[in-house]
C-alpha cells in the first residue's frame, strides 16, 4: 500500500499510513489529494502551485483516513474514485457520516463516466465530478466555482479562557483544561496566528517541571502530548473546525478567521 505525500514536490517516505501527520504543513489555501496514481498527483500540483496551493497527496483512503484526525479542514478535497482498498465513493460516505467534511467541497476526478457513477458519487456527497482526462482549465474553473459555494473561513471568535481558571468557553459550550493545556493556548492565543515553535513552548510549559525534577525529559513528545490533548479539547467546542495548525519543523499556530 503506497503512501504518495507532496506539498511542493512529492515525498515517498515509505513508511506506514499515518506516519503523514508529522509531515504536512497545514495553510489556509490547502487542498487534499486522495489518488493512487502520482504522476495525477504530480500534474495536480503543477497546476495548483501557480495560485497559491499547498497540496498534500494520499495514495489511498486508508492512508487519508488515519491521517484526517491531525489535519486542519482543507479548502478542497480532491477524491479519485476507483482507489486501492476502500473506493473513493466509500470514503466520502463515512466522512460524511461523521460529519467530518461538511464544510468542505468535494470533488471526484475519475476515469468512471457513465451516467449513474458520477449520479452516484454526487448522492454520495460530491460537489462536482469531473472525468479523467482531466483538462486543466475546466479543472481549475470548477475548483473555483466550489469553493466559492462554500463559505471556507466563516469569521469565528476564538473561544476565551476565563480569567484566573482554566475553563474556556465558546458559546454555551466550555472545557475544562489543565494548567499545561492552558498555558498552552494562551501562548497561541496571543500570537494571533503566527507561528508558535516548539521550542517557545518547551520553555514555557515543560522546562520548569525539568528544573525541578532534574529528570530527562524529551521535549517533542511531550509538547505533542499537550497539543493533542488541546487539540481535541478544542474540537469539543467546534467539532468541524480544526483550530490549532501544525507547521511541520516549525511548531503551531491557531487558525485565525477573518
Amino acid at each position: 500500500m503506497q503512501l504518495i505525500l507532496f506539498l511542493v514536490t512529492i515525498r515517498d517516505h515509505g513508511e506506514q499510513p499515518g506516519s503523514v501527520i508529522n509531515n504536512v504543513v497545514i495553510t489556509m489555501k490547502q487542498v487534499f489529494v486522495v489518488e493512487d496514481d502520482e504522476s495525477q498527483c504530480r500534474l495536480y500540483n503543477l497546476w495548483l502551485q501557480p495560485y497559491g496551493y499547498k497540496v498534500a497527496g494520499f495514495g489511498c483512503a486508508e492512508s487519508f483516513l488515519d491521517a484526517w484526525p491531525e489535519l486542519g479542514a482543507p479548502h478542497a478535497l480532491l477524491i479519485d474514485r476507483g482507489l486501492p482498498g476502500l473506493s473513493g465513493l466509500e470514503l466520502v460516505q463515512r466522512l460524511h457520516q461523521d460529519g467530518a467534511i461538511d464544510d468542505v467541497p468535494v470533488i471526484f476526478c475519475s476515469g468512471y463516466d457513465y451516467k449513474d457513477d458520477i449520479a452516484e458519487a454526487l448522492y454520495a456527497g460530491a460537489d462536482d465530478y469531473i472525468v479523467k482526462p482531466v483538462e486543466k482549465t475546466l479543472f481549475l474553473a470548477r475548483l473555483a466555482a466550489v469553493t466559492r459555494r462554500y463559505k471556507q473561513g466563516g469569521a469565528i471568535d476564538l473561544p476565551t479562557l476565563l480569567e484566573h481558571s482554566s475553563v474556556l468557553v465558546a458559546g454555551e459550550k466550555q472545557v475544562q483544561l489543565s494548567e499545561r493545556e492552558s498555558q498552552a493556548y494562551r501562548l497561541l492565543a496571543s500570537a494571533r496566528g503566527e507561528i508558535v515553535s516548539r521550542g517557545a513552548l518547551y520553555e514555557q510549559l515543560i522546562r520548569e517541571e525539568l528544573d525541578a525534577e532534574g529528570a530527562a525529559i524529551d521535549p517533542k513528545s511531550s509538547i505533542d502530548l499537550v497539543i493533542s490533548r488541546l487539540r481535541k479539547k478544542l474540537k469539543k467546542l467546534y467539532p468541524q473546525r480544526d483550530l490549532i495548525l501544525t507547521h511541520y519543523g516549525k511548531g503551531y499556530s491557531l487558525l485565525i478567521l477573518e
